[in-house]
């Protein structure tokens, strides 16, 4: 016992010592930025950058941990625990589908792309006086419009993917063997279905199986 209790101490330490380094290095590059931007009398450009490259990804990252806790808790009452009852599993699984959210939000949201399309929203009629001879779209669509929704559909796809891994865990489920095979199956293949369906339209249902839509 106090070998596995000793290990495990320095495995957390460990972990705190890399974390620690990690976010000395992020503290450290932004007070440089800071000593650079004062040193130009622009803190408030600064502040606005940050602001501009941050929030998308913020809001992206709260979106995605409301789905995949809901999700979660959806999965844990499906095997017939509640989490409430096991509150250090709660604890952790909440921490780990935190940072799946922030994972999942960096890597699928392009901050400037969210800030082009907002930005671009008030054009003067001068910017949308040429439209597409094909589908009869201003030059601001092409260049603010559709890389949003690009990357939009890209979260969506991201999300739907990861919808399924997060439902609970498999040594909650064994309680419910007998239902899980078919539930599981279930769940994957109308979460595919589903996030086809809303990505490539409503006509993707028609060549499908009508559980799936």
């Amino acid at each position: 016992m106090r070998g596995r209790s000793a290990r495990r101490r320095l495995a957390v330490l460990a972990v705190v010592i890399a974390l620690a380094l990690v976010a000395a290095r992020i503290i450290a590059s932004y007070v440089i930025e800071y000593q650079w931007w004062r040193e130009m009398n622009q803190v408030p450009t600064w502040i606005a950058v940050m602001l501009y490259g941050l929030s998308p990804v913020a809001v992206a990252a709260l979106l995605s941990f409301v789905v995949l806790f809901a999700a979660h808790a959806r999965g844990m009452k499906f095997a017939g625990i509640r989490l409430g009852e096991h509150s250090r599993y709660a604890k952790l699984s909440t921490a780990v589908l935190l940072l799946a959210a922030i994972l999942l939000a960096a890597s699928a949201i392009d901050a400037w792309t969210v800030v082009r399309y907002f930005g671009g929203r008030n054009l003067p009629a001068e910017a949308t006086a040429w439209q597409d001879s094909v589908f009869g779209q201003p030059l601001g669509f092409y260049l603010f419009d559709l890389p949003f929704y690009t990357l939009l559909r890209g979260f969506a796809l991201v999300l739907a993917v990861a919808l399924p891994r997060s439902t609970g865990s498999r040594r909650a489920a064994g309680r419910h063997a007998i239902k899980l095979p078919h539930y599981r199956k279930k769940v994957n293949s109308i979460s595919a279905c589903s996030a086809c369906a809303e990505l490539w339209g409503p006509g993707f249902c028609e060549v499908l199986p009508r559980p799936c839509c």
